[in-house]
């Protein structure tokens, strides 16, 4: 049971940064919610596709923060949930 809150929480955390990110760049950009959410994803995975990129300075000063940021938690997120499964199996 604890471990599924703790995972619960984790991926609320994710959707979270996905969710700051989407309105953030929704605003900054004046992006439609579908690109800001596709362009969050892809910024935050380190995909980077390219084929949409931040025009204004703003945008440009808040992707170099986001992205250190939201890399940082989605790695977290994503190996604090391994471990927990992986834990889980050797018991």
């Amino acid at each position: 049971m604890r471990r599924t809150i703790r995972i619960a929480g984790l991926i609320a955390t994710l959707g979270i940064v996905m969710l700051i990110g989407t309105i953030a760049y929704h605003n900054i950009e004046g992006w439609s919610y579908t690109d800001a959410f596709y362009f969050t994803g892809v910024t935050v995975t380190t995909v980077g596709y390219g084929d949409i990129v931040p025009s204004t300075d703003t945008g440009k000063i808040f992707t170099v923060f986001f992205a250190f940021t939201g890399i940082g938690i989605a790695l977290f997120v994503i190996t604090s949930i391994a471990e927990s499964y992986f834990e889980e199996q050797q018991r």
